[in-house]
Protein backbone atom coordinates (compact mmCIF):
# COMPACT_ATOMS: atom_id res chain seq x y z
CA UNK A 1 0.00 0.00 0.00
CA UNK A 2 1.33 3.41 -0.97
CA UNK A 3 1.39 6.22 1.48
CA UNK A 4 1.12 9.80 0.37
CA UNK A 5 2.80 12.32 2.60
CA UNK A 6 0.46 14.97 3.94
CA UNK A 7 -2.78 13.00 3.51
CA UNK A 8 -2.67 10.98 6.69
CA UNK A 9 -1.47 13.11 9.53
CA UNK A 10 -1.45 12.07 13.09
CA UNK A 11 -2.91 14.22 15.84
CA UNK A 12 0.57 14.75 17.20
CA UNK A 13 1.53 16.59 14.00
CA UNK A 14 -0.84 19.50 14.78
CA UNK A 15 0.16 20.94 18.16
CA UNK A 16 -1.49 24.24 19.09
CA UNK A 17 -4.16 24.07 16.39
CA UNK A 18 -7.02 24.13 18.91
CA UNK A 19 -5.58 27.22 20.58
CA UNK A 20 -5.49 29.15 17.31
CA UNK A 21 -9.03 28.06 16.42
CA UNK A 22 -10.34 28.99 19.85
CA UNK A 23 -8.67 32.41 19.74
CA UNK A 24 -10.10 33.17 16.29
CA UNK A 25 -13.58 32.04 17.27
CA UNK A 26 -13.59 34.05 20.49
CA UNK A 27 -12.38 37.15 18.64
CA UNK A 28 -15.20 36.87 16.09
CA UNK A 29 -17.83 36.24 18.76
CA UNK A 30 -16.56 39.21 20.78
CA UNK A 31 -16.73 41.45 17.70
CA UNK A 32 -20.28 40.24 17.02
CA UNK A 33 -21.34 40.87 20.63
CA UNK A 34 -19.87 44.40 20.65
CA UNK A 35 -21.57 45.18 17.32
CA UNK A 36 -24.95 43.97 18.59
CA UNK A 37 -24.58 45.97 21.81
CA UNK A 38 -23.68 49.09 19.83
CA UNK A 39 -26.69 48.70 17.53
CA UNK A 40 -28.96 48.12 20.52
CA UNK A 41 -27.60 51.21 22.30
CA UNK A 42 -28.10 53.35 19.17
CA UNK A 43 -31.67 52.09 18.83
CA UNK A 44 -32.37 52.81 22.50
CA UNK A 45 -30.99 56.36 22.24
CA UNK A 46 -33.05 57.01 19.11
CA UNK A 47 -36.22 55.80 20.84
CA UNK A 48 -35.58 57.98 23.91
CA UNK A 49 -34.98 61.01 21.68
CA UNK A 50 -38.07 60.33 19.55
CA UNK A 51 -40.30 59.85 22.60
CA UNK A 52 -38.95 63.02 24.23
CA UNK A 53 -39.44 65.03 21.01
CA UNK A 54 -43.02 63.76 20.66
CA UNK A 55 -43.81 64.67 24.28
CA UNK A 56 -42.23 68.09 23.80
CA UNK A 57 -44.34 68.64 20.68
CA UNK A 58 -47.50 67.74 22.61
CA UNK A 59 -46.59 70.32 25.25
CA UNK A 60 -45.79 72.94 22.59
CA UNK A 61 -49.19 72.30 21.01
CA UNK A 62 -51.14 72.99 24.21
CA UNK A 63 -53.13 76.21 24.37
CA UNK A 64 -51.06 78.83 26.17
CA UNK A 65 -47.82 76.81 26.20
CA UNK A 66 -44.59 78.37 25.00
CA UNK A 67 -41.78 77.02 22.87
CA UNK A 68 -39.40 77.49 25.80
CA UNK A 69 -41.56 75.29 28.05
CA UNK A 70 -41.58 72.57 25.37
CA UNK A 71 -37.80 72.85 24.97
CA UNK A 72 -37.26 72.58 28.74
CA UNK A 73 -39.55 69.56 29.08
CA UNK A 74 -37.89 67.81 26.14
CA UNK A 75 -34.44 68.42 27.64
CA UNK A 76 -35.64 67.18 31.03
CA UNK A 77 -36.97 63.95 29.52
CA UNK A 78 -33.75 63.35 27.60
CA UNK A 79 -31.44 64.03 30.55
CA UNK A 80 -33.29 61.64 32.87
CA UNK A 81 -31.90 58.78 30.78
CA UNK A 82 -29.00 60.08 28.70
CA UNK A 83 -26.02 62.40 29.30
CA UNK A 84 -26.71 66.15 29.22
CA UNK A 85 -24.97 66.72 25.86
CA UNK A 86 -27.75 64.74 24.19
CA UNK A 87 -30.16 67.59 25.03
CA UNK A 88 -27.98 70.42 23.67
CA UNK A 89 -29.61 70.79 20.25
CA UNK A 90 -33.41 71.07 20.60
CA UNK A 91 -35.45 73.22 18.20
CA UNK A 92 -39.15 74.06 18.62
CA UNK A 93 -41.11 75.63 15.76
CA UNK A 94 -44.66 75.95 14.46
CA UNK A 95 -45.90 75.48 10.90
CA UNK A 96 -49.42 75.17 9.41
CA UNK A 97 -51.15 74.55 12.74
CA UNK A 98 -48.62 71.96 13.89
CA UNK A 99 -45.99 72.18 16.61
CA UNK A 100 -42.65 70.52 15.84
CA UNK A 101 -39.78 69.61 18.14
CA UNK A 102 -36.54 68.60 16.42
CA UNK A 103 -33.73 66.97 18.40
CA UNK A 104 -30.23 66.35 17.08
CA UNK A 105 -27.82 64.35 19.23
CA UNK A 106 -24.66 62.27 18.84
CA UNK A 107 -25.20 58.69 17.65
CA UNK A 108 -23.60 56.29 20.14
CA UNK A 109 -21.83 54.02 17.65
CA UNK A 110 -18.91 53.24 19.98
CA UNK A 111 -20.13 53.50 23.55
CA UNK A 112 -21.67 56.92 24.11
CA UNK A 113 -19.09 58.77 21.96
CA UNK A 114 -19.34 59.18 18.18
CA UNK A 115 -19.04 61.82 15.44
CA UNK A 116 -22.30 60.67 13.77
CA UNK A 117 -25.63 62.27 14.70
CA UNK A 118 -29.21 61.11 15.23
CA UNK A 119 -31.97 63.53 14.24
CA UNK A 120 -35.60 62.99 15.27
CA UNK A 121 -38.72 65.09 14.83
CA UNK A 122 -41.82 65.09 17.00
CA UNK A 123 -45.05 66.78 15.92
CA UNK A 124 -48.50 67.50 17.32
CA UNK A 125 -51.50 69.53 16.09
CA UNK A 126 -51.88 72.88 17.86
CA UNK A 127 -54.99 73.19 20.03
Amino acid sequence: MMRFPGFCRSKAAEPGNATVGFTGTVALLLLLAITLMSITLSWYVREVLADSAAQGARIAALDGASAELARERTAELITTTLPAEYADNITVYYSHGTAYVAVSAPAPLIGLVSPARIEVLGSAPVE
